[in-house]
């Protein structure tokens, strides 16, 4: 027997979003007067625990190795600069979403993310208007892959996980 997908569930990174550009990573190392190497390997370490609720700040802290405060002007273009690498919007499946919903279908977007990232997301493409549910780890305590996450994205699209599609 097989289902008809009813519903579709879209990550952000890489899915909705090309991969960071390579030029954006390399101006965050150099801004933190890292080796890209060493600052993309501290960069993913504490990624986790950002998309799990940890502030710019604190997070920013850890990146960089510091137990004194990072300065408000580096802080801030970290951040900006860390949304700019989530930011190239891959247009053609944002499409392929629409369409998939005008058809009557349901449509999430269930992400690993930060807030620093997502409320610009957010003003950026007002996500609430396109997606049937939106769920990111940092509003929920929850990150991929832990199952919690799925399970409230599968309630909150009101569709059976035999027929939704992530």
């Amino acid at each position: 027997m097989t289902s008809t997908v009813r519903a579709l569930i879209l990550d952000f990174g890489e899915v909705l979003t090309r991969p960071q550009p390579r030029h954006v990573i390399e101006r965050m190392a150099s801004m933190t007067r890292l080796p890209v190497d060493q600052f993309l390997s501290r960069y993913w370490r504490h990624r986790n625990a950002y998309d799990c609720g940890l502030t710019g700040h604190d997070y920013w802290s850890l990146v960089l190795e510091r137990n004194e405060d990072v300065p408000a002007s580096l802080l801030s273009e970290l951040i900006e600069m860390d949304a700019l690498s989530w930011s190239d919007y891959r247009e053609a499946v944002w499409d392929i979403a629409a369409e998939f919903r005008a058809r009557g279908n349901r449509i999430a977007m269930l992400s690993n993310g930060v807030a620093d990232i997502i409320c610009r997301v957010r003003a950026e493409r007002h996500l609430e208007e396109l997606f049937d549910a939106v769920i990111v780890s940092c509003e929920v305590g929850h990150c991929k892959p832990e199952s919690d996450i799925y399970r409230m994205c599968i309630a909150r699209l009101a569709v059976p996980a035999a027929v939704t599609l992530f």
